[in-house]
């Protein structure tokens, strides 16, 4: 990877390169899943700056016989486009966060105590925790209107009961896409959060 690059733009450079020494760059559609950290929020100003900097990068990289009008224009207008997304962030409504939490645990019934236990040492407060059986119902089950009418605000998945795939799959064909994940492992006795 280009080390010229910090963030956000080593890909971009990556992929171009395999492109232009006859590889073909190909889209594979299968599922990740990617833990939200605190550098990726799309607000900050850090981000802001890294993410079209990053775009200038590129540019000058790749297209450094251009004529000087033309450079200035590129260079005016990554900067007017940064400045844009600074000025109506505070526009942009954040999304309030549900007055009540309602979590969905799918796991077998034999687990569901030990799942409420470790819910309760995490420090996770819930107005209501529900069990979806496992022993009786399919993972993609889940994702069923009397769920949604519950509006759970999270799911605990239990590994092994759940399979990774199948917990990857049922978050993608979620409707409601601001409902936080989190998987408990019987193996190490925690509890993981994909997002909170």
């Amino acid at each position: 990877l280009d080390e010229s690059f910090f963030m956000y733009g080593e890909d971009i450079d990556l992929s171009y390169r395999l492109v232009q020494g006859g590889y073909k760059n190909l889209y594979v559609p299968e599922r990740l899943l990617h833990y939200k950290g605190e550098s990726s929020k799309q607000d900050d100003k850090r981000y802001i700056r890294s993410f079209y900097g990053a775009m200038r990068i590129f540019y000058d990289k790749y297209y450094p016989d251009t004529a000087g009008w033309l450079r200035s224009a590129i260079a005016v207008a990554i900067r007017l486009k940064a400045a844009w997304v600074s000025l109506t962030k505070p526009l942009r409504r954040a999304p309030k966060p549900p007055k009540q939490r309602r979590l969905l645990v799918l796991a077998s019934a034999s687990h569901y105590e030990e799942l409420k236990a470790a819910v309760q040492s995490a420090g996770m407060r819930f107005e209501r925790i529900q069990l979806w059986n496992l022993d009786q119902e399919r993972v993609m089950a889940a994702n069923c209107r009397k769920n949604q009418m519950r509006r759970y605000t999270d799911f605990l998945f239990c590994y092994p009961d759940a399979r990774y795939e199948q917990m990857l799959l049922l978050m993608d064909r979620m409707v409601n896409k601001e409902i936080n994940y989190h998987i408990y492992t019987c193996a190490s006795g925690r509890i993981v959060s994909a997002s909170l």
